[in-house]
C-alpha cells in the first residue's frame, strides 16, 4: 500500500515538474489573439491551428489571449474529434515570449510586430479600411489567408517581400457527418430548434445580419426559388450586431423579403448568436445544402465549415471564398460589379443555384464531397501550421531580427 502511494505521488510529482519546466520554457512564437472570446472567424481560426501548430513548434506554442468566461469554454470542442477548450486553456497559460503575430488587430502596446496576421472582406481603394492597412504598415510581415487578400496589402503600399499566403485551417475531423453522428446529445438539442418533419430540402445559412453578408440577396433569391407549397425549409442562423439599426428580432425584417406571400418558410433560429461548436456542427449535419450570397468575406469560415461537412455550397465567387470554391466544388455566384470594392451578387442566380440543387441531388452531393476532400487536404490543420513555419523560417531566412530576439522594441 506505501508503495502504491509512493509511486502516485512521485507520478504527481513528475507532471508538476513537467508543468514548471513548460511555463518557463522560451516559447518559439507568441500568437496575440487582439480580439474578442466569442466565436467570430478571428476566434475560431486559431481554435482549428493551435493544437497543430504547437506540435510543429515542439511544443514552443503560447496564445496572449482574452480569457474566456466559464460559459464561453464550455461551448468548444471538447473531446475524442477537438480539444479545443484544452489546448485554448493551456497555451494561454504559457510564458510569452519569442516571434510575435498580432491576430486581427495591431493592438495599442505592440511598439514593434514581426507578423500581423491580417485579413479584408473587399477590394483595395484609397480610404478603404485604413486601420487594417496601416497595422500591416507597422508589421515586418503579413500574413494574409489568401491570394486574393495578399493582392490588396500589396495593392495598398506593402511590399510584395513582406507579404505571405498562410491559409485558415478548418478541422475535417471534427466538422465531419461522422463526429456529428457520434454526438446524440448536440443532434438532439438542434431537432429541438427545428421541431416537425424535415423537409425535402432544408438550406442553411449562418451569418450576422449586416449588408455585407447579403441576407437581402439570400432571402430574395430563395423566396423567387420556391413556392409556399414546395417542400423546402430556409434556416437562418444570424443575429443583429450592436452597430447596425433596428430591432434583435428580426422575424419582421425577415417576413417583409416575402412581397407576395404565400412564400416558403423560413426558420429563424433567434437572436442566440453562440451556438456551441457542437451544436453548429449539429446544425449542419441536419441540413442539405449550404447558401450564402456574401459580398465580401475575409475568409468565410462557416463556408468552409459547411464545406467540411460535405454540404453542397451557394456562396459568391469573390474574395476569401474563392480559396475554395470552384465549379467542382460548389454553385458559383457571378461577384458582378464591384460596389464600394464589395461585390454585387444577384438574387436570380441564386435562385438559379438552388432549383439546380432541388432537381439534382446526387450531382449536388458530389460537389459537396469533393469540397469536403479539398478542405481535409488543403485546409488541414497540418498542412497550415505547415505554412506558418515556412512563413516563419521565411521570415528568418531574410536576416530580419524578430521581436523578442534582440530587435528593438
Amino acid at each position: 500500500m506505501a508503495a502504491g502511494r509512493r509511486i502516485l505521488v512521485a507520478a504527481a510529482t513528475l507532471r508538476v515538474a513537467a508543468a514548471f519546466a513548460a511555463f518557463y520554457e522560451e516559447p518559439v512564437l507568441t500568437w496575440a489573439l487582439n480580439v474578442g472570446c466569442d466565436f467570430s472567424g478571428f476566434f475560431v481560426e486559431l481554435l482549428g491551428l493551435a493544437a497543430a501548430l504547437d506540435a510543429a513548434l515542439e511544443g514552443r506554442l503560447a496564445v496572449a489571449g482574452p480569457e474566456c468566461d466559464v460559459a464561453r469554454l464550455s461551448a468548444l470542442f471538447s473531446g475524442a474529434y477537438s480539444d479545443e477548450r484544452g489546448v485554448y486553456k493551456s497555451l494561454t497559460a504559457r510564458r510569452r515570449g519569442g516571434f510575435r503575430v498580432a491576430h486581427g488587430l495591431c493592438g495599442d502596446a505592440d511598439a514593434v510586430i514581426d507578423a500581423a496576421r491580417l485579413m479584408v472582406e473587399r477590394e483595395y481603394g484609397p480610404g478603404r479600411d485604413e486601420v487594417t492597412y496601416a497595422c500591416a504598415r507597422r508589421a515586418r510581415a503579413v500574413w494574409a489567408p489568401t491570394a486574393w487578400a495578399a493582392d490588396q496589402f500589396v495593392a495598398a503600399g506593402i511590399p510584395r517581400s513582406r507579404v505571405s499566403v498562410v491559409a485558415e485551417a478548418v478541422d475535417a475531423r471534427a466538422f465531419s457527418p461522422a463526429a456529428a453522428r457520434a454526438d446524440g446529445a448536440s443532434a438532439a438539442a438542434v431537432s429541438a430548434l427545428l421541431p416537425g418533419p424535415r423537409p425535402a430540402l432544408r438550406i442553411l445559412s449562418v451569418f450576422k445580419w449586416e449588408h455585407r453578408k447579403g441576407y437581402d440577396t439570400l432571402l430574395a433569391g430563395y423566396f423567387s426559388a420556391f413556392e409556399a407549397e414546395d417542400d423546402v425549409e430556409l434556416v437562418v442562423h444570424t443575429y443583429k450586431p450592436p452597430w447596425e439599426e433596428g430591432d434583435d428580432d428580426l422575424s419582421a425584417a425577415i417576413a417583409a423579403f416575402c412581397e407576395n406571400g404565400p412564400c416558403a418558410p423560413v426558420r429563424w433560429l433567434g437572436p442566440d448568436p453562440n451556438l456551441s461548436r457542437r451544436r453548429v456542427r449539429a446544425l449542419y449535419h441536419a441540413s442539405d445544402v449550404f447558401a450564402l450570397p456574401t459580398r465580401g468575406e475575409g475568409w468565410g469560415l462557416p463556408i468552409h465549415e459547411a464545406a467540411a461537412m460535405g454540404l453542397p455550397i451557394v456562396a459568391t465567387n469573390f474574395s476569401g471564398p474563392a480559396a475554395l470554391l470552384s465549379s467542382d466544388t460548389a454553385y458559383l455566384l457571378d461577384p458582378g460589379t464591384t460596389v464600394d470594392g464589395f461585390a454585387d451578387p444577384r438574387a436570380a442566380d441564386v435562385a438559379a443555384a438552388l432549383r439546380d440543387i432541388a432537381a439534382n441531388r446526387d450531382a449536388a452531393k458530389e460537389r459537396g464531397a469533393a469540397a469536403r476532400r479539398r478542405v481535409a487536404s488543403r485546409f488541414s490543420p497540418a498542412a497550415v501550421a505547415a505554412e506558418v513555419v515556412a512563413a516563419f523560417g521565411a521570415f528568418e531566412a531574410a536576416g530580419t531580427t524578430p521581436y523578442g530576439y534582440g530587435a528593438e522594441a
